[in-house]
């Protein structure tokens, strides 16, 4: 009832954008992985075709939590009307070029998850609606809240090689660092 493209960001020149074109293909094996599972829960906003059967059947996009794509996958996934991906039709979207507008996109993105999940609430877990229910959307969930937890602990991680860092400074200046002698061994890469 509906197909999703490959979706491939045109023209990457920052770093930011380079980072999510890797990403988008990453995410169009997942998307094309999903379709064999009937389980696609976003219809990508640029070029998903739709049978008109779809907006007859379940009525049109509505406005929901700034995720409409997403919305309406859900409401077809839930009425049982079919999406797959078609791995060769690419289409190309422009992305955020800076680190601001890429996490305001991905906040929206998280929250209208977040938004939708629980307006579908009974999907979840709910073997009727096979590997969506039981396998994507809740491992979807799990990798939000998994991320919470990661992104403080790597913040505080952060903070603690500054203030040690700060310590050495302190106790030995900058007198006694002697870059000649610099080896890539001695560098803390935790965080990374």
């Amino acid at each position: 009832m509906a197909v999703t493209p490959s979706t491939v960001i045109w023209k990457a020149q920052t770093l930011i954008q380079k980072m999510q074109r890797a990403e988008y293909h990453y995410g169009n094996l997942i998307r094309y992985a999903m379709s064999m599972m009937h389980a696609i829960h976003i219809a990508p906003g640029p070029f998903s075709f739709f049978r008109k059967e779809v907006f007859d059947t379940i009525g049109n996009y509505k406005h929901a939590h700034n995720t409409e794509d997403m919305e309406i996958a859900m409401r077809m996934q839930k009425n049982q009307l079919k999406i797959v991906h078609a791995p060769r039709a690419v289409v190309y979207t422009s992305s955020p070029n800076t680190i601001k507008k890429l996490y305001k996109q991905r906040v929206r993105w998280v929250s209208g998850f977040l938004g939708n999940l629980i307006d579908y609430r009974k999907m979840l877990f709910n073997k009727k609606y096979g590997d969506l229910g039981l396998v994507v959307l809740p491992m979807a969930l799990i990798s939000i809240v998994l991320t919470i937890p990661f992104v403080i602990a790597s913040v505080i991680h952060s903070i603690e090689g500054i203030i040690k860092k700060i310590e050495d400074y302190q106790i030995y200046g900058f007198k006694h660092w002697k870059w000649e002698n610099f080896d890539i061994f001695f560098v803390n890469l935790n965080t990374v």
